[in-house]
């Protein structure tokens, strides 16, 4: 069944001026099109991944830093482990002296 036969009075539907098929898709038009197609897919992603790109970070670092014998805790505590044994060294040096 042809467009003519579906729709009646199609035939004699003047044509609409300004409406050609137009001339081929070029080049720039392509990369027009690409340029907004990139745009909209980062408008539409970021904000539903990036809460989970933050979760996926956070949860790396932590679990990283409780890993590692370098870890703050250790870090953070080794001074004062020294400093403590330096105190008992001087109390020894001193009970000795007297």
């Amino acid at each position: 069944m042809s467009a003519a036969a579906s729709m009646p009075g199609m035939a004699e539907m003047p044509g609409m001026p300004g409406m050609s098929a137009g001339e081929p898709a070029s080049v720039r038009s392509f990369a027009l099109a690409a340029l907004m197609w990139w745009t909209m897919m980062v408008g539409m992603m970021v904000p539903s991944a990036a809460p989970m790109i933050l979760l996926f970070g956070t949860v790396q670092r932590r679990q990283l830093a409780a890993e590692s014998p370098e870890s703050c805790g250790w870090r953070c505590s080794r001074p004062a482990i020294r400093s403590l044994g330096d105190v008992q060294r001087a109390g020894r040096r001193a009970r000795r002296s007297r």
